[in-house]
């Protein structure tokens, strides 16, 4: 899985601007285009459809932790802030058949987010699934069945996200692998 995590901006960075036009046309003519698109699975199969995106966050003096849990909530806990939007769990869809188990597991505990265009890193681990209850996902194959009549089921996975203390701006990726077996 590919993700875009974190966007750190600098305080008073992201001053907006205006501009007012002096008048306005009679008419108007444009076009616009809209984006198309599906999934699809086959049988004992797992499809990534959206990626783990933390949003944007403002670090601080001190160390702090952004926590994306997997039904899209966001806490923080010390010298960090979150800023409200664009965060998102990523999403996954997989194709069984009802009562089937599966075991999934992430390819490790944590994993390291490094800046675009430099070295500066973020440290990614606790991730958690949407199953009911929520569940740590670790290097160690979890047990779960599909509980839908047409084998169908999805799952959201978030994380926590360690933010150093003044942590350099930029935009931090990396990948997060997730594995299943159907048994």
């Amino acid at each position: 899985m590919k993700s875009k995590l974190a966007r750190l901006c600098a305080a008073g960075a992201l001053l907006p601007t205006l501009a007012c036009g002096l008048g306005t046309p009679a008419w108007a003519d444009d076009t616009a285009e809209a984006e198309s698109r599906v999934l699809v699975l086959r049988p004992l199969s797992l499809i990534k459809d959206d990626d783990l995106d933390f949003g944007l966050i403002v670090p601080g003096p001190t160390q702090g932790f952004v926590i994306l849990a997997p039904e899209g909530g966001v806490t923080r806990t010390g010298g960090v802030r979150a800023l409200a939007g664009d965060n998102q769990p990523a999403t996954f869809y997989g194709y069984g058949t009802y009562r089937q188990n599966l075991r999934l597991r992430v390819t490790a505990n944590s994993y390291q987010l490094r800046r675009q265009n430099g070295t500066e890193t973020m440290r990614l681990d606790t991730m958690t699934i949407s199953s009911n209850p929520q569940t740590q996902l670790t290097t160690t194959p979890r047990l779960f069945y599909i509980g839908a009549l047409d084998g169908f089921f999805s799952f959201a996975l978030g994380g926590r996200l360690r933010v150093g203390a003044n942590q350099r701006v930029g935009v931090y990726t990396g990948n997060v692998t997730v594995t299943i077996d159907y048994l």
